[in-house]
């Protein structure tokens, strides 16, 4: 019979292969790791956004007195928003998404008229 020839070579090749499949593996789980993270799609976030950005058209997200910038047609825009929202899914809301827009569209609209007053104050002057 022939001889055969055995190639131990094929194992150090293909550990090497595994290997580095691995490390590419790791690479893409670290980077999406490092990602940031996004909030789930659904009826509370899409509110938070329109509070979010009539707060820091109120100028409460500002982190100093000097990045604080009121803009009151925009706060308006936000808030009439969630107004739109709470007209259009009257009677299709969970409980607690019902309270959390209607606790969320009071505070707004006192905050917004604090807001407005204290604009009004400044621009009348002494």
């Amino acid at each position: 019979m022939g001889e055969f020839k055995v190639d131990d070579d094929w194992k150090r090749r293909a550990e090497e292969e595994k290997k580095k499949l691995q490390e590419k593996i790791d690479q893409e789980k670290k980077k999406e790791e490092e990602k940031p993270r996004l909030p789930p799609a659904n009826f509370l976030t899409l509110i938070s956004a329109y509070a979010t950005q009539a707060m820091w058209a109120l100028g409460d997200l500002a982190e100093s007195p000097e990045e604080k910038k009121i803009d009151l047609d925009l706060a308006r825009f936000a808030i009439d928003m969630l107004g739109v929202i709470e007209e259009r899914t009257r009677g299709n809301l969970a409980d607690f998404e019902k309270r959390a827009l209607e606790e969320m569209l009071e505070r707004l609209r006192l905050r917004f008229v604090e807001v407005s007053r204290e604009v009004e104050g400044e621009s009348s002057g002494p």
